[in-house]
């Protein structure tokens, strides 16, 4: 079971349009949030990953890798459903 959501995660995170376009990782901070709500270490550390792969300083928020900006930037609005504050680095 382990060995899956490692091989998952990696094809995941190797997939060109996993973080900048079509990104699950607002879902995956949420799921963690409802299973695991004692623990917001992980769910803060998804979130980071995406902001680390998609956040260019000085351009628009969402827009770096990205093959479709506009629908990218788009995508932030998934993280009205998340419970907690989270502190990201940008």
């Amino acid at each position: 079971m382990i060995f899956c959501v490692l091989f998952l995660i990696k094809e995941l995170i190797n997939n060109q349009f996993f973080y900048p376009y079509n990104s699950t990782v607002k879902e995956l901070a949420f799921a963690l949030e409802i299973f695991k709500p004692n623990d917001s270490k992980k769910a803060q550390w998804w979130l980071q990953q995406q902001i680390d792969n998609i956040y260019k300083k000085g351009e628009s928020i969402m827009a770096k890798n990205s093959k479709v900006v506009n629908t990218s930037k788009a995508k932030i609005y998934e993280a009205v459903h998340l419970k907690k504050d989270y502190l990201i680095d940008v």
